[in-house]
């Protein structure tokens, strides 16, 4: 027999054995007994066991699926966040994305303006509505300032016992007279530096553990990467397009301008002037004086040129020491004046050299105008290209010109 009614039949041997006086097979049915007895335990002892590591393991599989899901979901949302340039519609994306993973009435989305030393509101959302930005300077007494401030986040389950804190007021988070009761603030950083502001808010009591503030700075990475691209972006097209030396645009830009003037010309008919530039016998400078010389003459006669032409016309660094100005809208005898003009600023400028010395430099100058027949933007640059190997040949320091054929000789 097993189980428990071995145990028990074991024990009524016991008995029998004890009142018939046959104590050593009374003591071996005890025995027997007892181990019986103890196995049983053993063996409900394991089954309880086995039943709480079941629960437990249940328990941790449904923590672990929930963390899983959790996980995927903000990878899914930084990857939409992070794959926008347009900033506006990064934050649009933000606002369904936290909404899906917590309770926030309110969201708000602050920019750190470190030329201005403000902080900007830029995004705020309180109860499915977009409200009016505003700003406020870095040093303000607010959640916000504080945040970059110390570069730490702020939790707060009860808005109005717990304000104090931080603030001597909390009326930049009073919208409709109701200002929520739950709020997080949590740094935007991006290598160490404080980009912005995220901010959830709920009407909820005590709306955010420790779990949920981990979740938003997962989601503030991402945002942190979102304000930044655009940022990433402009400096990266400004680079394309601008000369490195001169903050001129380059070569590249500025070899598109007479296409657009181009279609300008061949809708409304309009004249415009091309004028092409080079620095005579810029090889002496750089020969007698250096290249960091040469580097500062190309830089002042690149801004006495900017600074003699309209705000509509362009300027740009063709390479080496030519420049090119694109006219809107100006027949040959005015590009030919301009020419003219800068030919005598350029002649004119006292450049002082790195050591102190007076440097004094010429420029020859090739003018044309863009044709409606031109068959493409590079006719009137070899145009005026061809004007400009005049002006050298027949002695720099003078301008010269060549009109399309259309235009006569």
């Amino acid at each position: 027999m097993t189980g428990l009614g071995g145990a028990e039949g074991e024990h009524l041997l016991y008995k029998a054995y004890q009142a018939s006086e046959m104590y050593e097979d009374a003591l071996a049915a005890l025995e027997r007994s007892s181990a019986m007895k103890e196995a049983l335990r053993s063996e409900q002892a394991a089954r309880r066991i086995s039943g709480l590591h079941t629960e437990r393991a249940r328990s941790e599989a449904r923590h672990f699926e929930a963390l899983y899901k959790q996980i995927a979901a903000i990878s899914e949302v930084g990857q939409r966040i992070a794959s926008h340039l347009d900033l506006e519609s990064a934050l649009n994306t933000i606002q369904s994305a936290v909404n899906g993973l917590m309770d926030a009435s309110t969201i708000i989305i602050a920019l750190v303006d470190e030329e201005k030393q403000l902080l900007d509101y830029r995004f705020i959302i309180c109860r499915g509505e977009r409200r009016e930005p505003f700003v406020r300077p870095l040093d303000t007494q607010s959640f916000g300032c504080w945040c970059v401030q110390n570069r730490a986040d702020i939790v707060v389950g009860d808005l109005e016992s717990e304000y104090s804190r931080y603030v001597p007021s909390y009326k930049e988070l009073v919208f409709d007279n109701a200002p929520e009761t739950s709020l997080v603030f949590i740094p935007l950083l991006l290598e160490e530096k404080v980009v912005g502001v995220l901010s959830v808010q709920s009407p909820r009591p005590h709306a955010y553990d420790p779990q949920k503030v981990k979740i938003l700075y997962a989601i503030g990475g991402y945002i942190a990467i979102s304000i930044e691209n655009p940022r990433l972006f402009a400096q990266i097209e400004r680079l394309a397009s601008t000369d490195e030396l001169t903050g001129l645009p380059n070569r590249r830009t500025v070899i598109e301008e007479p296409a657009k003037v181009r279609r300008r010309t061949r809708r409304y008919g309009r004249c415009s002037g091309v004028v092409m530039a080079d620095v005579d016998h810029f090889k002496r400078i750089n020969d007698m004086y250096g290249h960091d010389a040469g580097d500062i003459a190309l830089r002042s006669i690149a801004a006495a040129i900017s600074s003699s032409v309209r705000e509509s016309d362009v300027v740009g660094r063709f390479g080496g020491e030519e420049f090119v100005v694109v006219l809107q809208e100006t027949d040959l005898h005015g590009a030919l004046l301009l020419a003219e003009r800068l030919r005598r600023t350029v002649e004119e400028l006292e450049i002082r050299g790195p050591h102190g010395e007076v440097l004094r430099v010429t420029a020859s100058f090739g003018v044309s105008v863009i044709s409606p027949k031109d068959p493409d933007r590079h006719s009137v640059l070899k145009r005026a290209d061809s004007a400009l190997y005049e002006a050298r040949a027949t002695g720099r320091n003078r301008v010269c010109s060549r009109l399309p054929d259309d235009l006569g000789a």
